[in-house]
Formats: structure tokens, sequence, C-alpha cells
């Protein structure tokens, strides 16, 4: 792959992670009794990036990048305790897992 196929493939990354953040906040189609919901299609976007450029490598990147995105953009909705609680116990399993033996 040469820089330019490099570059549009980062740039088209950004974009569809774009696009799946703003289509992830439209109101829901189909709202379940239990709370779960059907949105209209922020995975579409996920979805044509992985098929188009690869889903291993890429397509894991940019699916990984919109999971870890909406994770905070939810989370702080919620609280910014929430967020505190998360990101310590993220940082103490971090720092705890270089001594386990694989």
């Amino acid at each position: 792959m040469d820089k330019r196929s490099n570059a549009r493939m980062l740039a088209e990354g950004g974009m569809m992670i774009a696009l799946s953040v703003l289509l992830a906040y439209l109101p829901p189609i189909y709202q379940a009794p239990n709370g779960g919901s059907v949105t209209a299609g922020s995975m579409i976007p996920l979805l044509v990036f992985a098929i188009r450029w690869g889903g291993i490598g890429p397509g894991f990147a940019v699916g990984a990048t919109y999971g870890i995105l909406d994770f905070f953009i939810k989370t702080l909705f919620l609280s910014l305790g929430t967020v505190y609680f998360r990101l310590s116990t993220g940082i103490w399993i971090i720092r705890f897992s270089r001594n386990w033996v694989y």
C-alpha cells in the first residue's frame, strides 16, 4: 500500500466513525419493552469501511475506535463519577496485568 491510499484509508475511517456517531443519536426505530432498541444503522458505515478496506486490520481498528469513543460519549452523559470509576478501574487492570503469567 502506498502513502496515498494509506492517507485515504485513514481519512475514510475518520469520516465513517463520525457518521456512525451521528447516526447513533437518531431516535430509535423500535423500542423494546425490556429496554433494548433498534437504531437507524449506526453500524452500517463501519461495515462499509470493513468490507472496503478489510475487516481484520483496518476494520477492527475503526470498529474498536468507534466503540471506545461511543463508550466515553455516552458515559459522560451519565455522570463524571462513573467516568472516573471506569478510568481508574481500567488503569488498575493495565497496571497489574503486567505481573500476570501467560
